[in-house]
């Protein structure tokens, strides 16, 4: 069975009688009868019917969107949820909480992907440069590290 396609709306109500909606994976909608705003991600069906509840309390509604991503935004959403890299596996299961982990990366590890600059900036905060020292992958990003012990 094929979902229908979701997408963020923005739900402008105002006026009519004070209400509370409660949705499948969306937050309450909660209406003090005077003015509301609500986000909420939905199908056009379940739009449609959320419209249809709103309307039956006397308010206005004013449905603003979908917001639409960029192709970019799509992209890097997309990694960061693993779609599609289901395989990757990370240098350490100590990376997941390291300030340097990158996964939009080629390199998971900033250390070794970001340029110089930015490196070099990171290093001058603690948890970075504690996340370093502490590493135990440091063949990803000092490859002298990797001749030394490996």
């Amino acid at each position: 069975m094929n979902a229908e396609p979701c997408s963020y709306r923005t739900l402008k109500v105002t006026g009519g009688e004070t209400f509370v909606l409660y949705l499948s994976k969306n937050p309450h909608v909660h209406h003090d009868g005077v003015l509301s705003l609500h986000q909420l991600y939905l199908s056009d069906g379940e739009l449609s019917s959320v419209t249809r509840l709103i309307l039956g309390f006397g308010s206005t509604l004013q449905v603003l969107g979908p917001v639409l991503q960029t192709p970019d935004q799509l992209s890097d959403r997309v990694t960061l949820l693993g779609i599609g890299s289901e395989s990757r596996v990370w240098p350490s299961k100590f990376c997941m909480d390291c300030s340097w982990l990158d996964p939009l990366t080629e390199n998971p590890c900033g250390r070794a992907s970001w340029p110089k600059e930015s490196v070099e900036s990171f290093l001058e905060m603690e948890k970075p440069r504690a996340d370093l020292s502490g590493c135990t992958a440091k063949h990803v990003w000092n490859p002298i590290s990797f001749l030394q012990n490996g």
